[in-house]
């Protein structure tokens, strides 16, 4: 295949190599003369082990580097831009250069052309670019990179993660092919996700690398090895590293994750210590709770059906201690928005597994909102709040009116099956979450 790069730095650079090394035919574009004769003679333009190597055995051959853009479009199919966009005066991403690159290709461009974009760029990027493709036969790709320094050579050709942006299956196949040889598996969606995943992946690292260090600080105050500790937390894959806990859904609750947070934190603090990222755990908890007491607020519904009120999300328990769900119940009585104890109840709860009479020395009032059968509580509810999974929710999704709003905590139901009804959860967009003020 004839593949143009576009950007001669870091990504664009390993890129080039590695896919010459797969048997493209690459040109290297850069605005930088001397960067271009240097590559032209086989000369790294930075330094990344096997880069040289790679470089030297094919310039000249499957790789010719220029600053014509023009040139570059001309002798390719492919184009994949790989400028950097660092982030500007106000820590928002500059994207200026990718825009620029861009509207030099679709103005030089006078065939069907595939367009990857490998820049790190911010969500929306793609769309907004469609829009100025006009009539001509271009296609745009989200292809993010995952290299890292050091190791780039070996992460291209063994990647970690790959990712398409697209939906269109013939340009993805031509995709495919120009990696034909890459030892990764190529996962496939959309190209909003593909633009987002490369700040998840990197946020999450240095949320991994932040939390083990605040961990040692608090390890070594209390005399306990952290390289052991950490190897020991490190040695669990069901739970800790995992995809467990790892869906967007409703907030943590239980006897054990806000007990031991809270205790980890007071043992902090009393060592003098300064933990923000373990420290702010309850409180980003806290705030998910609070969303969905202001997504409740706006319906203005006060008539409220919750089905699922134990702190396990999957249904699996009747444990009720520490609940989210439960604490959302109590910030609504706080309120004054609905009633627990006035004549006519403004609340139900529909939970088979919760066991009322365990609980009822410290929670008397669960035996007069606990609602024994569904159809009756769908019926007399005007907001149904979905706070763990059950397996009756196939039979709610019949049971729906017009009338009603279904506020799913933890994503238990797929929208599309919703017939009737409107469907929200925590993840609506702004506009969605106010529209009944």
């Amino acid at each position: 295949m004839k593949i143009a790069i576009f950007g001669m730095g870091y990504v664009g650079s390993v890129s080039a190599v590695c896919l010459a090394e797969l048997g493209h035919q690459v040109i290297c574009n850069d605005i930088k003369k001397k960067k271009v004769d240097e590559i032209n003679l086989g000369i790294p333009p930075i330094k990344e082990p096997g880069l040289g190597d790679l470089l030297k055995k094919h310039a000249g051959k499957n790789i010719f580097a220029t600053t014509d853009i023009n040139e570059a479009v001309d002798k390719s199919d492919i184009g994949i831009i790989c400028v950097g966009t660092p982030l500007g005066y106000d820590d928002r991403l500059d994207n200026s250069r990718v825009h620029m690159v861009f509207n030099d290709i679709i103005s030089n461009v006078k065939k069907p052309y595939i367009i990857l974009i490998r820049s790190t760029v911010s969500p929306g990027t793609i769309d907004f670019l469609k829009n100025k493709i006009k009539d001509k036969e271009i296609k745009i790709v989200m292809n993010p990179e995952f290299l890292r320094e050091g190791s780039a050579i070996e992460d291209f050709f063994n990647p970690s993660l790959m990712v398409i942006g697209s939906s269109d299956n013939e340009t993805i196949d031509k995709i495919r092919m120009m990696y034909w040889g890459v030892n990764g598996q190529i996962i496939l969606t959309n190209e909003k996700v593909a633009e987002m995943i490369k700040y998840v992946n990197n946020s999450w690292h240095a949320l991994k690398i932040s939390f083990a260090n605040e961990i040692g600080s608090i390890a070594s105050r209390l005399e306990i090895n952290p390289q052991e500790l950490m190897e020991v937390f490190s040695n669990d894959n069901k739970l800790n590293i995992s995809k467990k806990y790892l869906k967007p859904g409703f907030a943590y609750g239980g006897s054990c994750l806000p007990k031991d947070t809270s205790a980890l934190v007071n043992m902090a603090h009393k060592e003098g210590l300064n933990i923000p990222l373990i420290d702010s755990i309850d409180k980003s908890n806290q705030e998910h709770i609070n969303r969905a007491l202001k997504i409740i607020l706006s319906t203005n519904y006060r008539e409220i059906g919750i089905i699922g009120l134990s702190f396990k999300y999957d249904g699996t328990s009747g444990d009720i201690r520490g609940s989210p769900t439960l604490t959302l119940i109590n910030k609504l009585t706080e309120t004054g928005f609905v009633r627990l104890f006035d004549k006519g109840y403004n609340i139900k709860v529909y939970d088979p597994y919760m066991d009322v009479d365990e609980f009822n020395n410290y929670l008397p009032f669960l035996k007069d909102i606990k609602e024994e059968n569904l159809d009756k509580l769908v019926q007399n509810s005007k907001l149904i709040v979905i706070g763990n999974f059950m397996p009756d929710l196939k039979n709610l999704i019949n049971k729906l009116e017009d009338h009603h709003i279904i506020l799913d905590l933890q994503g238990a139901i797929n929208p599309s099956d919703i017939k009737k009804g409107k469907y929200l959860s925590l993840y609506n967009k702004n506009e969605d979450i106010n529209c009944f003020t």
